[in-house]
């Protein structure tokens, strides 16, 4: 019979406790049955939190960590790639506590769509020598509204003004 290192702990423990009189010969046998008759699911400490720090050291965690940082990394990576066909197109506008709304028009590279919406919005554009985007402020007001792609970048903080970007 294999019995576990905390089973053996805990039978030690009741036969101290029955031969220094705190437990009587029945209380101590009733005990010992009970721990023998455990499955080794219930009693098995690798299994539980309780007893994490013994398997835990210095070289796990920083293995842990690094491998942490590079599955980061590489799904970062994996992300940027679905991405390097694509220019991404902005619209960018707010206010001091609010965001600034607006409308306008977004070619993708394929069509044409209208666009509106308040503060930042981000279009992808499906081919990256034939993309632009305009956006018109829907107030009459001082804020600056801007459109951006890539490098390429117009604002406006004339009322009702329009941003426009060809890329």
């Amino acid at each position: 019979m294999n019995m576990s290192e905390d089973k053996i702990k805990r039978l030690k423990s009741i036969a101290d406790l029955r031969d220094s009189g705190a437990l009587t010969e029945s209380e101590f046998q009733e005990l010992k049955s009970k721990i023998l008759s455990e499955t080794s699911s219930q009693t098995n400490e690798k299994l539980s939190f309780s007893n994490y720090k013994e398997h835990l050291n210095v070289k796990t965690v920083v293995i842990g960590g690094v491998l942490g940082v590079i599955i980061l990394i590489l799904i970062m990576f994996v992300f940027s790639l679905g991405d390097s066909d694509h220019a991404r197109a902005y619209v960018e506008g707010h206010y001091t506590d609010a965001e600034l709304c607006w409308k306008g028009a977004f070619h993708n590279g394929d069509s044409t769509i209208s666009i509106s919406g308040c503060g930042a919005e981000v279009f992808y554009c499906s081919d990256k020598s034939s993309c632009s985007i305009n956006a018109q402020k829907d107030e009459d007001n001082s804020h600056e509204l801007c459109v951006r792609i890539h490098d390429k970048s117009a604002c406006t903080t004339a009322g009702y003004g329009v941003a426009q970007v060809d890329y």
